[in-house]
């Protein structure tokens, strides 16, 4: 099973993805985006913060599966994906 980008409003790509309009990517792909959500301080759930910039935009990975869970948080206003991460050996 693939996840599609292209019904995932909130989701944007920017200059420095991998990643196209139209692409499928597995679930468990490794992710890394720029979240802005609406409330100071709200960590969308799965999602493991790397930087805070600022109380409503934080860098972060998680896994691919969680774009959905994005996507329908009420919080969450939108992610752009920065790019994605090399996985190891799928098992």
């Amino acid at each position: 099973m693939t996840i599609s980008l292209d019904n995932l409003e909130k989701v944007e790509l920017t200059g420095t993805t991998s990643l196209a309009a139209g692409d499928e990517i597995h679930p468990d792909d490794s992710l890394t985006a720029i979240i802005r959500v609406s409330e100071p301080d709200y960590v969308p759930e799965d999602v493991n913060v790397r930087a805070r910039i600022d109380p409503t935009l934080i860098t972060a990975s998680f896994l691919a599966r969680a774009l959905e869970k994005l996507q329908s948080d009420p919080k969450v206003e939108s992610v752009s994906l920065s790019r994605k991460l090399q996985n190891m050996k799928r098992q």
